[in-house]
């Protein structure tokens, strides 16, 4: 998730644990995984982890729409 959002919703707690799965998907090379599967994966583990749907809604389309684009493969 981009810092812009942090004093928000901070990458901490649940979404911490989900972020780092993120993270990873982003940086790993190469990508096994495109952008926009990494971010549906990144609100699929803050699902389970038990984060709010809203939260979950913002801080997807922050990673969604500010995150690092890559396609898989690249």
């Amino acid at each position: 998730m981009t810092r812009r959002v942090w004093p928000l919703l901070p990458p901490v707690g649940r979404s911490g644990k989900a972020a780092v799965i993120h993270d990873w998907l982003c940086d790993e090379q190469p990508h096994s995984v495109d952008h926009r599967m990494a971010a549906d994966i990144f609100n699929e583990a803050m699902a389970v982890l038990g984060e709010p749907a809203w939260s979950r809604a913002i801080m997807v389309w922050t990673v969604k729409w500010f995150g690092p684009k890559f396609r898989a493969g690249a």
